[in-house]
Order: C-alpha cells, then structure tokens, then sequence
C-alpha cells in the first residue's frame, strides 16, 4: 500500500490540535465514543465556546449520561480534571498527555498477585473455591475476549444476581460481552444500563397485556427488541399497541400487536420528513460521513513516517 498524504482543501475550516502522545497512547484502546467526547472537548476549548453536558451530548447524538460516564474515564485516565464552584463542576481542565507518566502495559499479561487477588475475591463473592477448570476458563477469557480483571469480576457478579453461577451460563454471558463490545468496567456498566431498560420496556409490556412479568419469553424479548432497534418505534408506541391489542381482540397477542406497530411505522415512513429539533452546524463532527479506519495500520504508518524524518 503506498504512503498516505494527509492535507487540508481550501475550505477555510479551521484545525484543533491532537497531541501525538494521545494518538499512540489512547486512540487504539479507548472506547469509540469517549475518543468523540475527548475530541469534541479540544474543539470547544480551542473555540473558547462555553457549553454544558446536555448540548455536548446533542452534538454527538449521544445521552448525557454517556457523555458523563465518558469524561469520568478521561478523568480517571488523567487526560482531565474536573475544577468544581459549589460543589458544581464548573470547568474541565485538559491535562497534556505528554505530563503523564504513562506505563504501556500488556493487557493479556498480569503479576501472580494480581490474579490471585482476583480469585479471591471472586471465591469469596461464590462463597467456595474455584475449580481449577474455572481457573483456567476466567485465565482464557482475559486473553481470548481482552477483557480487564474488573470486568471478570463484574461478571461474576452479575451472573450471581441472577442465581446462575454455573460456568456453561458464565461463558455464554462472556460471549455475549464481548460481543457487545464491553473490554472495561466503564462498557459494562454502560451495558448494563441499557439491559435494565430493556427488562423494564418488556416488563410494562407483560404487565399491559396482563401476563406474568417474571417469566418473560426469549421469543418475545426478541420481538419487542426488533420493535424498538428496527422499526425504532418508542416505549409508549409499543404500550399503546398492546392496549389496542387487548381492545380489539381481548387477549394477549404479539403477532397482533406487531401488525399495529409496522402499520404505524410504514405510515410514519411514507410521510414527508420534517427538520425538528437540534441542527449540529456543519463543521460539527456527525455532520459528515463517517468513515472506519484501521487505526493499528494507520497508527502502524504515522509512527514509520516520522521515524523516517518525513
């Protein structure tokens, strides 16, 4: 492949400087969103613009909430700080990543203490010992899923909440975290966030049809997640289904209710569109198109060039 030129056109639009530190460091490691966030941040304090959470969040079609959890993980990675005036977070302060005493460490690797430390605890969550299977099955999970230690730990957690703790059940969670995208504690609890939404539409949805809403079918966790992802109609659009649902027909059932729901959202489409609500301008970044880039490649060439002198 041959090199690659990066350059400006003649649009005028303007530049926000990338510390070639946080490059190599962060940008291959860290979650996509928090990367937005950080980048969104450089931009608004090159441009002295004065915002809140909320506006930030809209920019980046995100929730405030994840926009919150994404400046805790620059904080704790010590890329910012938070300088507070009444107990509020009044400004964020950028810290140079090139002040901070950065260690790269190999995430598949750990100290015998470390692990030992981990096996206790979770032994201790168990309330037994490990086996030596379950040992090496949680050992294979941090190599093969890149997962942190906190997340092994979170996930056994997570399945004693649910009353499962056998290793079959543990390793179909795992897959399914990985799958999910979760590698850190900050995934997690972001996922599970989303999760205990999901439990709480199905639940209502139980609850409105009048069935028993602590044994909720897979096939009808599956629906109701196609409703909301596919055809993205909201919580109170499914609700009102399920109340017509019952009306006309006087029982519970999903395929009527699914019917209500497509022919609602094949009216909405063929509709004229209306512009409503916040516009990002143009030189915000979900403006453009979005593009996926090999960052290990990339990263792999910009490193090349400049030991090169280029």
């Amino acid at each position: 492949m041959n090199m690659l030129e990066f350059c400006f056109d003649d649009s005028g639009i303007g530049s926000t400087p990338i510390s070639n530190s946080f490059i190599t460091r962060y940008l291959a490691d860290s979650p996509g969103d928090y990367i937005k966030v950080y980048i969104l941040g450089l931009y608004l304090l090159y441009q002295g613009i004065k915002t809140d959470p909320s506006d930030m969040a809209k920019m980046l079609n995100m929730d405030t909430e994840s926009l919150k959890m994404a400046l805790d993980y620059w904080a704790s990675q010590g890329l910012i700080q938070y300088k507070s005036n009444g107990g509020n977070i009044s400004s964020i302060i950028y810290v140079s990543p090139e002040s901070i005493n950065y260690t790269p460490k190999d995430e598949n690797v750990y100290a015998e203490s470390e692990l030992e430390a981990m096996f206790s605890y979770i032994e201790n969550q168990l309330g037994r010992p490990l086996s030596p299977r379950e040992m090496e099955t949680f050992l294979e999970w941090l190599d093969k899923y890149h997962f942190s230690m906190e997340v092994l730990v979170l996930l056994v957690e997570y399945c004693l909440q649910k009353k499962k703790v056998n290793i079959n059940y543990m390793a179909r969670v795992a897959q399914g975290w990985f799958d999910a995208g979760i590698r850190n504690g900050f995934d997690v609890e972001k996922h599970l966030k989303n999760e205990e939404k999901r439990w709480n539409i199905y639940k209502k949805v139980y609850q409105t049809l009048g069935l028993n809403s602590e044994e909720i079918a897979e096939a009808h966790k599956n629906m109701i997640n196609r409703w909301l992802d596919e055809l993205n109609v909201s919580d109170d659009d499914i609700l009102e289904a399920c109340n017509i649902c019952i009306m006309n027909i006087n029982k519970p059932n999903f395929n009527y209710i699914n019917k209500v729901l497509t022919n609602k959202n094949q009216n909405i489409s063929s509709k004229p569109k209306k512009t409503t609500g916040y516009v990002a301008p143009k030189h915000y970044f979900n403006s453009y198109n979005q593009r996926s880039y090999d960052i290990k490649e990339l990263e792999k060439r910009l490193l090349e060039r400049s030991s090169s002198g280029e």
